[in-house]
């Protein structure tokens, strides 16, 4: 059984996106997805965080995250998919 604490941290560069999940009074389709994945994250004992960090200023994978976000945007139906990465500190 594993024992350590599991961390799901998201950076993202929308602010408006941040804004929006923090308040439950903006309801759009995204963000409702967004909110129905965290609760069934922290069900299953994750604790979920959302950092901002800057467009374009050079943050390691968030170039190749735009990119691959807009080509994702052209796709019906993506497959969910996870990687576990080691906390930079």
């Amino acid at each position: 059984m594993e024992t350590g604490v599991k961390i799901v941290l998201t950076h993202t560069d929308s602010k408006i996106k941040l804004q929006l999940l923090q308040n439950k009074k903006k309801h759009t389709r995204f963000i409702d997805l967004i909110r129905t994945k965290i609760n069934e994250m922290e069900e299953h004992e994750w604790s979920v965080e959302f950092t901002w960090i800057k467009v374009h200023a050079e943050h390691r994978g968030n170039e190749t995250a735009d990119q691959l976000a807009k080509e994702a945007a052209y796709i019906k139906y993506i497959k969910e998919s996870y990687t576990k990465h080691r906390r930079v500190k």
